[in-house]
């Protein structure tokens, strides 16, 4: 078989290419004006085909092989271009040059010059699979977030300030909760929290900034007035702080033989049971209770108090009921020179006191000890009724020849939240005293008699 030959035909006239006619299958023809070189080939009929444009572009129909690229090499769009960089061993997307997955690209991944995206706009889900997942910044000097398969941790400049653990979360640090809104049970009216919350640190919640640590057993968070709680062990002098309760009073004044009263505030709204006291011209009434043979009333319905016996005309019958505190009493009928009252329940346990012998109010220290049990220091007639009530704080004042002003050192105190006994015989607002800001003032003229005791109670939610 003879050596093929290859004939090659020139010409320098710019746009010209050979026809099938000017060439023969394998010759070679070269346009040197457009830098174009041709050849025939016959796939059944011959044609004439371009394999070579200014030697800088290659068209070909298939590849059957690898191939390999040992320069730089570019992928040229309508707007947009990706280099395949060799020195910088990348391929690089120029702005808004896309790198898109799936069918009707479902996921790019672009950067337009002034952000970076990863548009995810196909059906399921983006899934990032990782077994140690971590969030930084460029030169990893600074840690956002690290997620693991057993915990989630945020970090605020390379300190951890959050992470979830088997309890739930814990929040290192001072913590600030706006808006939060009730969820479940709860019936707050404003903000509220429903669930355990764990804090390590200082927390503000609302604008009270909470304390780094646990309390003694017994002791109450207490505010200082500017938003800071701390915990306060409360006692039953002057001295004792806590938030103030509400008691709602109603006077009224009863006709002859009456016994049933409607109280103007109730004593159970329907969801809630509120503690409740029955004052008659002063003196404490006894309600039906737990070791309690006798009784003076009777309450039902949501506000209706029932007398045992028939009152006097003109007696003057007080209800108070309390919204925001709750009072346990416990009731014993003294045997003859019983000075010793112990206490069982959730008494047992409680550190403040009111004691009532007949309905009068006793004083703490002079008239009985502050302790449970309970020592009177004067000993009891023999059927005298005694009634130990868990409370909180009062003052005590001793009379001058006709003081008519007190004024109490508790800065908590309110029309909203006091009561006023003088001799243990309770007083009312408004028919025997008035309240300044804050004291109280009798409003009998003449004054009180020298040594008259005077106790002003503050009832408060701890």
């Amino acid at each position: 078989m003879a050596s093929p030959v290859i004939k090659i035909k020139r010409s320098a006239v710019q746009g010209n290419a050979p026809t099938v006619a000017q060439m023969e299958l394998g010759e070679l023809a070269l346009n040197t004006y457009d830098g174009k070189l041709f050849t025939e080939i016959n796939t059944g009929s011959a044609s004439i085909v371009e394999i070579g444009s200014n030697l800088n572009t290659l068209q070909v129909n298939t590849i059957t092989s690898n191939v390999s690229f040992t320069a730089d090499a570019t992928f040229t769009g309508d707007d947009y271009n990706v280099v395949w960089d060799k020195s910088d061993n990348s391929l690089e997307f120029a702005d808004n040059a896309k790198a898109t997955f799936g069918t009707g690209s479902d996921l790019s991944i672009y950067h337009t010059g002034s952000h970076s995206f990863i548009d995810d706009t196909g059906t399921g889900n983006l899934k990032v699979r990782s077994n140690n997942f971590r969030v930084s910044n460029g030169d990893e000097s600074k840690l956002y977030g690290a997620f693991t398969p057993t915990s989630v941790d945020l970090y605020y400049n390379n300190t951890k300030r959050f992470n979830t653990s088997v309890i739930g979360v814990e929040v290192t640090g001072h913590s600030e909760l706006d808006n939060l809104k009730s969820v479940g049970i709860a019936t707050f009216t404003g903000n509220a929290i429903h669930a355990n919350v764990y804090s390590t640190g200082i927390s503000t919640i609302s604008g009270f900034r909470f304390p780094t640590s646990d309390g003694d057993e017994d002791q109450a968070l207490v505010t200082d007035g500017n938003g800071s709680l701390s915990f306060k062990t409360l006692s039953g002098g002057g001295g004792a702080t806590g938030a103030a309760t509400t008691i709602s009073a109603g006077i009224t004044t009863a006709t002859q033989g009456q016994t049933v009263f409607s109280t103007p505030h109730p004593h159970n709204d329907g969801t809630n049971t509120y503690s409740a006291q029955v004052f008659v011209n002063g003196i404490k009434q006894r309600p039906q209770g737990a070791g309690n043979a006798t009784k003076d009333f009777t309450t039902s319905s949501n506000s209706t108090v029932t007398f045992e016996e028939g009152l006097n005309v003109g007696s003057e019958v007080v209800s108070i009921v309390y919204f925001g505190h709750t009072i346990d009493e416990e009731y014993f009928t003294a045997t003859q020179g019983q000075v010793l009252f112990p206490l069982s329940g959730s008494l047992s346990a409680q550190k403040n006191f009111r004691v009532f012998v007949n309905g009068v109010k006793q004083r703490v220290g002079s008239d009985f000890g502050v302790a449970a049990p309970v020592t009177l220091v004067q000993a009891c007639a023999e059927g005298a009724h005694v009634e130990i009530v868990c409370d909180n704080a009062e003052d005590s004042f001793v009379a001058t020849d006709q003081q008519t002003n007190f004024t109490p050192t508790s800065t908590d105190i309110s029309e909203d939240n006091m009561q006023v006994y003088v001799n243990g015989v309770q007083l009312f607002k408004g028919l025997d005293f008035t309240i300044g800001s804050p004291s109280v003032t009798f409003t009998d003229a003449t004054g009180l008699t020298v040594g008259d005791e005077v106790d002003v109670c503050i009832r408060r939610t701890a």
